[in-house]
Parts: C-alpha cells; structure tokens; sequence
C-alpha cells in the first residue's frame, strides 16, 4: 500500500461489513440488511442498528459519496467535525473523501441509501453537475416531505433491482441515478432558498471556518491563517466562533486533529513517526503525548482496538 495515502472504506469493504450483519438484531425478513452493489454502485434498502454501528463505530474516510435516508428511529453522526442529530425522514449527503463516525443510534434504526463512484456520478450527470453536487458542499441534512420520501424510496427500489439483475446494461444505472441526484438537488435547492433569508452573517463566517478546517487540517494552520482567508482579525473569529458554537476554535482544530489522527491509525498501516511528520508533528514523542492528552489513549492502543467509554458508539 502507498503510505501516502490513507485507506479509505470503500463500496467493497462496505458490503464486507454489512455482510457480517445480514441478519441483525431479531428474526425475520423485516430486520434484515439488504444491501446490493457492484464495482462502482452500492444500493441499501434496509440496514439496522448493528450493521451501522460496525461500519461507522470510529471515524472513516469514504471514497465515494453516499445518500442517506433515515426510515426509522434516530442516529446523532459526526460528518466532517459537525456533530448532527438525524431524525426518522431525514436525508443525509456525504461528499467523497470525507469523513464520518456514528455516536449513537436508537435500538429501531433502520437506513435506506445509495453510494456511487465519482467515475459513475460523472458519466450519469455528465456535462451539467447538479449545484448540491458540484464539490462546493462536503455534506448536509434536510428533512423529507412524505412524498419525497415516497418517491426517493421508488428510486432506490429501481436502483437496487437494476443493481441486482446483470441483465441491465451500466446505461440504465447512469440515468436512474441521474434521476435521484437531479431529485435531490430540487430539493435541497428550495431549503437552501428558505435557508439563506434566515441564516445569519456569523452562522455563514462559522460554516465557513469549519470547511477549511475540514480543508487545512493536515497542515495544522494556526488562527491567524483562517482569520486571513475569511478576512477577519484573529481575535474577532475566535469570538465569533465561541458565540456562534459553544466551542472555541481552537477546540475545533483538534477535533479535526484527532479525526484525522485516528483515520490514519486505523485505516493506514503507517508508522509513528509518519503520521507525525505529516501532521507537523515536531517529533513521535510529542505526537504521542498529544494523542494520549486528548483521548486517554497511546496512539498504539488506540490502533489496536481499545477504547474509552467517550469513544464507544451506542444504542440507547
């Protein structure tokens, strides 16, 4: 493997996993996870608690985009340092190459949802990239109307059928899924329209900040450096981001840290000594005392498997 270059989780590994899992939880066809995929196209209509659970119990960098819908029950994620709570209805985008954990999820959750390669994305889009996709936005949430949901759910039925049957030439996979993205780019157009007249000046500053922390993170910038690119004084920002979240900036940048830490400790087979140098590190030890002042953890255990309580994703 290329130590340059974390491992990220792909479609293969996905059905790897969730294959683990085909019959979770209870008995019966209704709470089993049922999952399809090719090479380039993976289409979930059912996956329960245990199955999201393994896939996304620590932080992962995942290769290709993927759509989300929750059908039932809740789940609280962590899409790129943003902590959300997602409601049975909700529509959840990942952008490829970013990254994701699962906290905690209630005992009836239960997804439906769809992840395509950016190589099938751009043959099915082709020369007019919907705006919700064209790599401005790394993910966002919004809830469904029934109907909506009705109709993406007739979509994904379409998607996994014509995943699953190797009669289908790659032609009618490109434009149903065409259809869902161009779908889901109405959608989130119209909230986008009801979103801007409310949001305010400094929730836009914070949004900002948090994509280029997302952007910056393995170079560790100081402030000042995001100051500048917002134009804004450092101190200024460092106020404005604790009003706005709660958290300081400062807090901000090492949980992108720390996510990008773990990412390469659990999905890369790098050394130390690497992972430091590349994060800017000024030697191993430093690095690992780092590591082990925020999370309770040496960066070997944490490779190894061990946890801490505030790690370990639940149902409740």
């Amino acid at each position: 493997m290329n130590h340059k270059e974390i491992r990220p989780v792909s479609l293969e590994q996905f059905w790897s996993l969730l294959a683990q899992h085909e019959n979770d939880d209870t008995a019966g066809s209704r709470d089993r996870n049922v999952v399809v995929m090719r090479p380039d196209v993976a289409v979930i209509r059912h996956a329960m608690p245990k199955a999201v659970l393994t896939l996304f119990s620590q932080p992962i960098r995942l290769r290709e985009m993927r759509v989300i819908i929750i059908k039932r029950g809740w789940a609280e994620p962590v899409i790129n340092l943003l902590p959300r709570r997602c409601e049975a209805g909700d529509l959840i985008f990942v952008s490829s190459n970013s990254t994701a954990q699962v906290s905690r999820v209630s005992p009836e959750v239960a997804i439906e949802g769809f992840s395509v390669s950016d190589e099938l994305f751009r043959l099915a889009i082709a020369a007019f990239v919907p705006k919700a996709f064209d790599g401005h936005v790394r993910d966002f949430c919004l809830h469904t109307e029934p109907q909506e949901r009705r109709f993406l759910s007739g979509l994904i039925r379409l998607l996994y059928r014509a995943t699953l049957d190797a009669n289908h030439e790659t032609h009618v996979l490109r434009n149903l899924s065409a259809a869902f993205f161009w779908y889901v780019n109405n959608m989130w157009e119209k909230r986008q329209q009801d979103e801007t007249r409310v949001q305010t000046h400094d929730a836009r500053l914070f949004t900002d900040f948090i994509s280029l922390v997302n952007e910056h993170v393995r170079r560790r910038p100081t402030i000042s450096f995001y100051a500048s690119k917002l134009c804004l004084s450092p101190r200024y920002l460092s106020t404005l981001i604790k009003q706005v979240s709660g958290k300081s900036a400062k807090q901000w940048t090492d949980e992108a840290l720390l996510t990008a830490i773990r990412v390469d400790l659990k999905h890369t087979d790098k050394a130390m000594k690497q992972i430091a140098d590349e994060l800017n590190f000024p030697n191993t030890s430093f690095f690992c005392k780092y590591f082990k002042r925020m999370t309770g953890l040496t960066p070997l255990a944490y490779r190894n498997g061990e946890t801490t309580a505030a790690q370990t994703p639940e149902t409740v």
